[in-house]
């Protein structure tokens, strides 16, 4: 819950980019916790999935220095609990299932998001619920993804595969809203699947 309210908090007061640039560093930390938590490796194929994954990110970004916003660290703070969330799911995947994981996700995240809104609530208009309908079985379809991917294999492997989704997003962005496919993107696409492909061939082996 503490990631996704950084993200949106996020999204509110900073730039998309700069959001979705502090948002990647979840496989860092992942990679980090899962050390000292699960007990996993980091091995070299590993660490370089997790470097590549980074460059592509900053190539594609190209973020610039700016003075550091409240806004800012709180998608940190978010990133950092994604990370430690997508770890105890690993934990969590070796006892349950993902749908009684899931189930249990959501029953707990209810009160910690109905609370609070309802001291500045807003009913949505007939027009967005559609759209919020598609968000919440998206996102919980994410999270059963993820959740049987750390049933079959270390976080540490899963987790930078999780960069593909801002070159994804590019591509979406050229299909659905004509916006254009910079040289940054593509390049910073091929590095991210350099290192997830170095990655998996590696656990495959």
């Amino acid at each position: 819950f503490g990631g996704q309210f950084g993200w949106f908090y996020g999204l509110a007061f900073i730039p998309l980019a700069e959001v979705f640039a502090i948002e990647f560093t979840v496989p860092v930390w992942t990679a980090v916790l899962a050390v000292f938590i699960l007990g996993e490796r980091l091995t070299v194929p590993r660490v370089i999935a997790i470097g590549l994954g980074i460059a592509g990110m900053l190539i594609m970004l190209r973020p610039g220095l700016e003075v550091i916003k409240p806004a800012s660290l709180a998608v940190l703070g978010g990133a950092i609990c994604y990370a430690l969330a997508h770890t105890m799911t690993k934990k969590l995947a070796h006892i349950d299932s993902p749908l009684c994981i899931l189930f249990y996700m959501t029953v707990i995240q209810l009160p910690l998001g109905l609370n609070p809104a309802l001291y500045d609530w807003r009913t949505p208009s007939f027009d967005a619920w559609p759209w919020i309908l598609v968000v919440g079985v998206t996102a919980l379809s994410a999270h059963y993804c993820i959740t049987r991917a750390m049933q079959l294999i270390d976080a540490t492997v899963v987790i930078p595969m999780d960069f593909l989704r801002l070159p994804l997003i590019a591509g979406v962005g050229f299909l659905l809203y004509e916006e254009p496919l910079e040289w940054a993107v593509l390049i910073g696409a091929l590095v991210m699947f350099t290192g997830n492909y170095i990655s998996i061939r590696a656990e495959k082996k």
